[in-house]
This record gives C-alpha cells, sequence and structure tokens, in this order.
C-alpha cells in the first residue's frame, strides 16, 4: 500500500465487465507521506472503492489485495482503500493537505 493524492477521474465509455460501474481515478503516488507535499513522477490508474474527492490524500492498494477490495479476479492493479484524514508523526498530529 502506499498514499496518493487524487488528482483527477478517468472516464472510459469502453471496458471490461467487471468495471463498469466502476469510477477509476488518476492518483500521484507521495513520496513522503504527503508531509513536505513530495510527489512522485509518475501516475496511477486506481479503481475508487470509497468515492474520494478530487486533491485528497488516500490510501492505495495494490496488486491481489486490490482485486480482493474491489471484489473482482479481472484486471484490478490498483485501488483505493482509505481517505487520510491525518497522520501522527513522533505523536504529533500531521495534517493531509486535501
Amino acid at each position: 500500500m502506499f498514499l496518493a493524492r487524487i488528482e483527477g477521474q478517468l472516464v472510459a465509455s469502453a471496458k471490461t465487465d467487471h468495471l463498469v460501474g466502476r469510477t477509476m481515478v488518476l492518483c500521484r503516488p507521495l513520496n513522503d507521506a504527503g508531509i513536505n507535499h513530495e510527489e512522485a513522477d509518475e501516475q496511477v490508474v486506481a479503481v475508487d472503492l470509497i468515492g474520494a474527492p478530487q486533491g485528497s490524500t488516500v490510501i492505495v492498494s495494490t496488486g491481489s489485495g486490490a482485486r480482493q477490495a474491489a471484489g473482482v479476479e479481472g484486471s484490478v492493479d490498483a485501488a483505493v482503500v482509505g481517505l487520510v484524514d491525518y497522520l501522527v508523526i513522533d505523536g504529533d498530529r500531521v495534517e493531509s493537505e486535501g
């Protein structure tokens, strides 16, 4: 799993049956848990299982964990499984951007 920021939603009019009715989002992984707002260069397409708003910090599951969370056996490689409210680091609460 990793933390990422939701950058937008994808619309695909043609997709496999197990993705019909699912929202897909474009996520940018966070290199430093979002504390210094350091984002990775690459982006990831994920199935959004929680309805996360654009700009929010989320938890993304990958691989077989993402497929299990989505309840499919098809081609789900990443799934948004949690919305980050804040972090606690060394006992201090750190607000999440977005």
